[in-house]
């Protein structure tokens, strides 16, 4: 799996998906399912996106894509500027 941030991504072909998150956009676009269950999914904000490249094996792909689905997590700036401040005390500046 690679993940990548971007100021914005271009999901042309890839059809929208369950959200993963409140104001997120998720597309997923799959380009193989034999032999290898491969593909990228992409989640898209006001101001970014994430894309997540995978290619599994056939076989328990399905496990491993919530997995890498869930390695990742999506805060809202302002949820993560009350975490930083609560946890470290530290103050996420615009």
């Amino acid at each position: 799996m690679t993940v990548q941030l971007a100021a914005r991504c271009r999901v042309d072909g890839a059809p929208p998906t369950q959200p993963r998150a409140d104001g997120v956009r998720t597309y997923e676009h799959l380009t193989s399912t034999s032999p290898r269950t491969a593909g990228t999914l992409y989640d898209v904000f006001p101001g970014g996106c994430i894309s997540y490249r995978f290619s599994f094996v056939l076989g328990p792909s399905i496990e491993l894509i919530q997995q890498f689905e869930s390695a990742v997590g999506l805060y809202s700036r302002q949820q993560l500027r009350q975490d930083l401040k609560r946890k470290l005390g530290v103050e996420l500046t615009s």
